[in-house]
């Protein structure tokens, strides 16, 4: 994981957290827990 290595691990678990529990709160109630794992994009149609 290259921008885990760019910022190091404890700044990258820190913005990590932060971003999951943003998605938590913003994201419509979803069927299974959020991780790391998944990726977000965007498309144009």
């Amino acid at each position: 994981m290259l921008t885990c290595l760019a910022l190091g691990e404890n700044l990258w678990r820190e913005k990590e957290k932060l971003v999951l529990a943003w998605l938590e709160e913003t994201l419509p109630a979803l069927k299974g827990p959020l991780t790391s794992d998944a990726g977000l994009g965007a498309g144009v149609k």
